[in-house]
């Protein structure tokens, strides 16, 4: 709901622009930093490389973040990492999703973007990580 609330504020000021912050391929570059991190720290202590790299996938839980270094490291040979995406039960995108075009958005003010989804007007359990609860997952 928040990011509804946020593109209609935007909508609403003519000085005010709203950049979706997740669910999108533009946020991954900021969020590749914590992969870069976690690259560098593990090759202190372990030359060859992760051999998994566990993350949540969800609105905004920077998996592809974490992940993309490490294929880049896979890619370039110097490391064959298995990369595990792990979804809630609550809001099972991926694996119960359809993957289709939906809006990133419970209001439907977004864009359509092509992705996983258990539609727009999903309301998963609550749960304590809000991002987690988000209906739909991206492929990068």
């Amino acid at each position: 709901m928040a990011v509804s609330e946020a593109v209609e504020v935007a909508a609403a000021n003519a000085d005010t622009r709203y950049a979706l912050g997740s669910v999108l391929n533009h946020v991954v570059l900021h969020q590749s930093v914590i992969g870069l991190e976690a690259v560098a720290q593990l090759a202190a202590v372990e030359p060859d490389g992760a051999d998994v790299v566990f993350g949540c996938a969800g609105g905004g839980s920077n998996l592809a973040g974490l992940a993309f270094p490490f294929l880049r490291e896979k890619i370039h040979g110097r490391s064959n990492p298995k990369v595990i995406a792990a979804e809630p039960a609550a809001c099972p995108s991926i694996t119960q999703g359809e993957y289709r075009y939906d809006h990133g958005d419970v209001a439907g003010l977004t864009p359509l973007l092509k992705m996983h989804t258990l539609g727009m007007d999903f309301v998963p359990d609550p749960i304590h990580a809000g991002g987690l609860r988000y209906h739909g997952m991206r492929r990068r």
